[in-house]
């Protein structure tokens, strides 16, 4: 039909469409009722086809999508069929809400064969659902200008001396009463020669599309145990793994024996996980989290807040520590924001579970979130990132610290195992 449509100078779109929160509802209600949650998506988008409109399952939850003749009106016609699905499924007696995002690529400005037309689509795809899931996105020229961007930028990576050029920076967490350090993060960097400094989630992203996220990993955790060995002893470890990192039984193997190696107290280690790890594959991420946890490294959910199934997975995965998103302390001055993070906190002491709450960075909101009970923060307040040698001197207390601030003293005890993160990036990398 492509072919058709090409040689009669035809214009037409081609369209990858994903259904948003699938993968959760397909674990919670399982597979069957996923099926047949399917069909109905399936019926739905059958109910809009017509000669102009054609709809196909390419695989799992992904949709393709042909709209021919008017392409004025592919964006509007893309963003009804995301707004047909929004609308909720009943199912067997379950009533579930799903969603769906849509890329776009229009022949023949974004391309002029299938497979260029059908690449962009899919990177539109992408891009809308980083930016705002649940909507439609046309291929544009701005979206050329990043994918040349971004293979010069896996060019670099893939020929890029890591040893040399990846570093670590440390991010203290304290305790909210007494400004006790209570752990480090660390954050992974890179500098290339060739582009300067890489932004975090850039680095993390382009090393997972190119394969290079597990040696990056490993040699990001190397480092920060190096380093690790000259904070004091009372003071925790806590690293970021990334949706392909905990599924990796080599990775994990990897991680574990560099804690042995390091001659560290897997107690004072704690590996933080986004939601979006744990959706990649639930049951893979069960078997990692417990392989490290039996070592006795402590498991944190990271970002808790930002996904649409965090709840169920305090529920049903090991954990040992919660970290409050960042985005909660902006809407703190609100009842209803301030209600919620509350809720948090009850929750994981119901649960057992420490608590942290990320992104502080006035003193009010110090006050705040201690008021509601607290106990561990992490934010601009307290310490921004920085290399080792200036975490020391910070720790010692030798720096002078900002007018009207006090500076918190090193800790020599550990809540719990209470040790905060190091992770690669800020939301799943590194920042």
């Amino acid at each position: 039909m492509l072919a058709d449509c090409t040689a009669r100078g035809e214009r037409f779109a081609v369209g990858a469409l994903d259904l948003d929160r699938f993968k959760p509802i397909n674990d919670a209600y399982g597979h069957a009722v996923g099926d047949r949650l399917l069909i109905a998506v399936a019926a739905r988008l059958k109910a809009l086809s017509g000669p102009d409109l054609v709809v196909a399952r390419l695989g799992g939850d992904e949709f393709g999508l042909l709209l021919i003749g008017n392409t004025d009106r592919a964006r509007a016609i893309g963003q009804r069929i995301c707004d047909l699905l929004t609308q909720p499924f009943d199912i067997d007696d379950h009533r579930v809400a799903l969603g769906c995002s849509i890329g776009l690529a229009l022949f023949p400005d974004a391309g002029a064969t299938a497979n260029e037309l059908f690449d962009r689509s899919d990177y539109a795809l992408y891009n809308v659902k980083t930016m705002r899931r649940g909507g439609c996105a046309v291929f544009s020229s701005d979206h050329e200008t990043r994918i040349r961007s971004e293979r010069a930028l896996e060019t670099a990576l893939q020929t890029a001396d890591l040893d040399r050029e990846l570093h670590v920076e440390f991010q203290p967490i304290l305790s909210t009463e007494t400004r006790t350090v209570l752990a480090v993060e660390a954050l992974g960097r890179w500098t290339s020669p060739s582009m300067g400094v890489i932004g975090p989630e850039r680095f993390i992203t382009t090393a997972e599309r190119v394969g290079l996220m597990h040696p990056i990993t490993v040699k990001l955790f190397r480092l920060a145990l190096a380093h690790f060995a000259a904070i004091p002893p009372g003071i925790g470890l806590s690293f970021n793994l990334s949706a392909h990192d905990i599924v990796s039984p080599g990775t994990i193997r990897l991680l574990v024996e560099a804690i042995g190696e390091a001659g560290v107290d897997p107690r004072r280690v704690t590996f933080e996980l986004t939601e979006t790890a744990l959706m990649r594959d639930f049951d893979a991420a069960v078997v990692g989290i417990n392989l490290l946890r039996g070592l006795g490294v402590s498991i944190a959910l990271d970002d808790f807040g930002m996904g649409y199934s965090s709840l169920s997975y305090l529920n049903r995965l090991p954990l040992d520590k919660v970290k409050v998103d960042r985005s909660f302390i902006a809407d703190m001055d609100e009842d209803s924001g301030s209600k919620i993070i509350a809720a948090i906190l009850g929750l994981c002491v119901t649960l057992e579970l420490d608590c942290i709450i990320e992104g502080v960075e006035t003193e009010r909101q110090l006050r705040q979130v201690r008021d509601l009970g607290y106990g561990m923060a992490q934010g601009y307040l307290f310490a921004r990132p920085m290399p080792l040698p200036a975490l020391l001197t910070w720790l010692e207390g030798a720096s002078e610290a900002p007018a009207g601030r006090k500076r918190p003293p090193a800790a020599r005890r550990l809540p719990r195992q209470s040790v905060e993160r190091s992770r690669l990036a800020p939301r799943g990398g590194i920042h």
